[in-house]
């Protein structure tokens, strides 16, 4: 996790970069191992190639689950922009592309929330005037210290007059 702040305006960028190389490596091993189990398979053999033979689906779908992740962990970028007095949130993926924006005015507030379940896995949440609720660090994956500065220099742009 990036995290960029400046006079006018604070941008964080989460790139799940070892889930994705988690993901990309279960998606090789699977379908490997997938090809190995079928290529020794000798149909009509003893219980050891029935057993190949129905180990190799499995692998399949494990191989194909891992290559989706790989390919829809996006790329998560919130910028909170005190110039334009603005909120952007972009998250991109080869299959994926999601982006919102809000004025500040549209904003409660913006607070360090922890996952639910999971007290050490941080990020940050808008709390929009219309009662929703949008996660601007999907990952969660940031120490708490990150989370906090974010937060803190987004509330500083928020409340400052803009000018």
């Amino acid at each position: 996790m990036n995290l960029l702040a400046s006079e006018t305006f604070v941008v964080v960028t989460d790139r799940p970069i070892v889930e994705r190389a988690f993901n990309a490596f279960s998606a090789v091993a699977g379908g490997f191992t997938a090809w190995f189990c079928l290529r020794v398979y000798v149909p009509g053999g003893g219980w050891s190639d029935l057993a190949l033979a129905l180990f190799a689906p499995f692998l399949m779908v494990f191989a194909a689950a891992g290559l989706w992740r790989t390919f829809t962990l996006p790329t998560t970028t919130c910028t909170v922009d005190g110039a334009r007095r603005v909120v952007e949130f972009t998250q991109r993926a080869p299959l994926l592309r999601r982006q919102g924006l809000w004025r500040f005015d549209d904003i409660a507030e913006i607070h360090a929330d922890a996952r639910s379940g999971h007290e050490s896995s941080w990020g940050a949440v808008a709390s929009l005037r219309d009662g929703r609720r949008v996660v601007l660090m999907p990952h969660a994956g940031a120490d708490r210290e990150t989370v906090d500065r974010f937060v803190l220099e987004a509330q500083r742009l928020m409340t400052s007059d803009g000018s």
